[in-house]
């Protein structure tokens, strides 16, 4: 998606960025299928970015998951490291 297809952008500090994401970042054991992104962490877990969380352990956001909220919000991409 280019810049131009973004819907209602407006260019914000970061810390406003950040506070979009607040409620929509958790950690689980497995991953989860309904997350716009998910990677697994040096513990083993999964870090995950997206709206939909029932139950989850909730993270503070940074601003690499405000974003992956913003830039991506129809396709699933699932980040290795």
């Amino acid at each position: 998606m280019s810049p131009a297809q973004w819907p209602n952008l407006t260019f914000r500090a970061p810390q406003d960025l950040v506070a979009t994401a607040t409620g929509s970042v958790w950690m689980a054991d497995q991953p989860d299928p309904r997350a716009l992104a998910h990677w697994r962490t040096g513990n083993g877990r999964y870090r995950h970015v997206g709206r939909e969380h029932v139950g989850a352990e909730l993270l503070s956001p940074s601003l690499e998951d405000a974003y992956l909220l913003m830039r991506d919000t129809t396709h699933k991409a699932e980040v290795t490291t």
